[in-house]
């Protein structure tokens, strides 16, 4: 699970982070109050992709999205943005630690949706 979303806060904003990688015992989470970073999202031909990090930890996620749908979502109290929205995506995942692959996976099976990047 990954979220990337511009937080309100106190009359400014600003990005958060919150994604978990469950990976049977182990758990690794990246969030803004533990000090992870994430990386510019960057849009692909079929999706987007962003690296978050934790100390001398990464995860790369490439999200593939080919077919989308549109929905309607709120903007100051009113439905005028729209999210775009698969359930048959699928993601790559490429775990890095102190800079060395540990982990290359993929899934078929993902919801994904994008709004503003």
């Amino acid at each position: 699970m990954a979220s990337v979303a511009d937080i309100p806060f106190l009359g400014f904003a600003f990005e958060g982070l919150i994604c978990q990688l469950d990976l049977g015992k182990r758990r690794l989470r990246f969030a803004t109050y533990n000090g992870s970073k994430v990386s510019e999202i960057k849009r692909t031909e079929d999706g987007f992709m962003f690296e978050v990090t934790k100390r001398n930890i990464s995860l790369q996620v490439i999200a593939h999205v080919p077919v989308t749908g549109v929905l309607k979502s709120p903007h100051l109290g009113s439905m005028v943005q729209t999210i775009k929205e698969g359930l048959g995506g699928s993601i790559d995942l490429i775990l890095k630690e102190k800079g060395q692959e540990t982990l290359r996976m993929s899934s078929d099976h993902c919801g994904i949706e994008i709004e503003g990047y």
